[in-house]
């Protein structure tokens, strides 16, 4: 057995590496590092759904919905996070395994409803399901619903509490359950369940940070959050009070020539498409930093590979430090975003948040370093048989402002861009949609100019421009947020 030395006093104590293994029969289990500080966070507003997120799939072709709800059933029987709860035990956070029967709610819609009162009445069932508050304590943390349009399309939507899934593996959830629904069809053995469940991997990680095996890691993040922190004042329509709700969302569609040389351009830079689509909003928004640095929050997965298709809450929200300089070509910008991701990417396991809550430019309690989350969305398009299936993931709020989810296909790329309503007008939510895609282009017209001269000229840069509606509100409560930002956007 591999083991490591602690030095206890004088004496060095040889202390066993944790290893991740199945802990069989156990119903309990310690709550992972990220769990912990979104389990603290939600007691303190024990009414907010601020943690919820839902997820909605079209279903078109013939569809047994008896055989669906099964293969919903035999998902959640596989995985024990679904049928999680949280409760207390010796004034500790811990998870408890149950045994949930999931209600599959089904219902059916009046024909000829127009395409409008139809998706009214998908985000009405979708709002039932994942808006309400959740008992973390009671459960269900895990709701399903399905909506019968015709026999040819219906509309399958999941809500849950986020200390179980996040948004990424969200799609292979959706993916597990049609995989299950094709092998019932077929009259195939279902799947066993995954050799290692999220309760193990959470037992695994409390062991090495408990015997300060993430040392190194802690020193990594002392030296990113070295204050001053470069901060990003997004310029609002309206001002209300922290968190906000994020419903609202524009969807960007770029084709597959727009894709093909995008790929290319990772190619040349050795990564993925999604750090050159990181990169290219890092060059957007530099533009509301006073000096070119910024913070964009990214989800990094803490899932070991051993672990296989196990779902759960692996994704760990970390505040990623960008600088851009304006004379570098934007391969040369890429190469530097692809470098501190792969930075922070080796230290992923760290729970930030014990730093972060430290700093002195933080202007809310739950509030993070950056208002942009950036996150990479499993696909959620998919071809069994005679169904096409395809989906979309439902945000209800968030303590960011700003929520970029960049989705790879086969053949195109999709970034869908949800915001708060209540910050920002639709219109300008369009135009950062429109400005990203037009910055798309330039870059894959030119990635070997200096990036200064890949930003749309200033007299198309109204999306920056904060309305005089938001600065007298702003300035009537007090504010200067609103105020400063109005200031930088007029700066040359």
């Amino acid at each position: 057995m591999n083991s490591q030395s602690q030095s206890n006093g004088n004496v060095q104590v040889e202390m066993p590496v944790p290893v991740l293994e199945r802990h069989t029969g156990s119903r309990e289990y310690p709550l992972s590092l990220n769990q912990q500080h979104m389990w603290f966070q939600a007691q303190l507003d024990m009414e907010s759904n601020l943690w919820n997120l839902g997820a909605k799939m079209i279903v078109k072709g013939p569809l047994d919905v008896a055989s669906f709800v099964q293969a919903i059933q035999n998902t959640v029987d596989r995985h024990e996070i679904l049928r999680t709860i949280f409760t207390v035990s010796d004034d500790v956070p811990v998870q408890q395994v149950t045994d949930l029967k999931v209600e599959c709610t089904v219902r059916d819609l009046p024909s000829g409803l127009s395409t409008r009162d139809l998706e009214n009445k998908v985000w009405t069932l979708l709002s039932e399901l994942a808006d309400p508050v959740y008992d973390l304590a009671v459960g269900p943390l895990f709701r399903a619903g399905l909506l019968r349009a015709s026999d040819e399309q219906h509309y399958f939507i999941v809500g849950f509490h986020h200390l179980l899934l996040d948004a990424f593996y969200s799609g292979q959830l959706m993916k597990e359950i049609i995989t299950a629904y094709d092998l019932l069809r077929r009259g195939e053995a279902l799947p066993p369940a995954p050799g290692l469940q999220y309760g193990d991997f959470c037992v695994w990680q409390q062991e090495r940070w408990s015997q300060g095996l993430m040392a190194e890691t802690t020193a990594f993040w002392r030296e990113q959050l070295q204050e001053p922190l470069p901060e990003i004042d997004l310029p609002v329509d309206s001002m209300v009070p922290f968190p906000r709700v994020v419903k609202s969302q524009v969807a960007l569609k770029l084709n597959a020539g727009i894709t093909k040389k995008l790929r290319e351009i990772g190619r040349q830079a050795r990564t993925t498409v999604f750090r050159v689509m990181l990169a290219t909003f890092t060059l957007f928004f530099s533009r509301m930093s006073e000096t070119g640095e910024l913070i964009l929050d990214i989800d990094f997965s803490t899932r070991p590979r051993e672990m296989g298709h196990t779902i759960g809450f692996f994704a760990n929200l970390l505040p990623v430090r960008f600088k851009v300089h304006g004379e570098e070509t934007f391969l040369e910008l890429l190469r530097a975003v692809d470098l501190q991701v792969r930075n922070v990417s080796a230290n992923r396991e760290f729970p930030v948040r014990q730093l972060t809550r430290k700093l002195k430019n933080r202007r809310h309690a739950m509030q993070p370093l950056s208002p942009i989350v950036v996150t990479q969305l499993g696909e959620l398009d998919w071809a069994l048989g005679d169904l096409h299936l395809t989906g979309s993931i439902y945000v209800t709020a968030s303590i960011h402002d700003l929520w970029l989810g960049v989705m790879e296909r086969d053949d195109d790329l999709e970034v869908i861009l949800a915001y708060s309503h209540e910050l920002f007008d639709r219109t300008r939510a369009r135009e950062w949609a429109d400005w990203v895609e037009k910055t798309v282009h330039r870059v894959v017209a030119q990635p070997n100019v200096p990036v200064s001269q890949l930003m749309l000229p200033e007299d198309q840069q109204n999306a920056f421009w904060m309305p005089e509606k938001a600065k007298a509100v702003a300035v009537a409560a007090g504010k200067n947020v609103a105020e400063v930002t109005v200031q930088r956007a007029g700066q040359p």
